[in-house]
């Protein structure tokens, strides 16, 4: 992962920053990198649920690519909400107890 940049930062901003607390993540991301805000548990747990929920990742980056296409909002949760009935996916990702 760490070949693409893109894709490590990614990583960083969207998964790690779960596992290590998003008020945390965004109270000192500007003062310190990622590497020394996540120790190594961090960022095997952060891998483990990237891997774990894979399938998921990547039909939400479907969607999000479509919706692009289309020009509508990348993020709109009321439509990803009636997809996802639609579709009879009911996954979600939950980390520390949230929805």
């Amino acid at each position: 992962m760490r070949q693409s940049k893109s894709a490590y930062e990614w990583f960083y901003d969207s998964v790690l920053s779960c596992v290590v607390g998003k008020q945390y993540w965004n109270k000192h991301c500007h003062e310190a990198d990622g590497c020394s805000m996540a120790n190594n548990g961090d960022e095997a747990l952060a891998l483990l649920l990237l891997d774990n929920c894979w399938e998921l990742w990547k039909h939400r980056a479907e969607n999000i690519n479509k919706r692009r296409e289309e020009g509508l909002p990348e993020n709109d949760s009321e439509t990803e909400t009636e997809e996802d009935e639609a579709t009879g996916d009911n996954n979600s990702i939950t980390i520390g107890g949230r929805g």
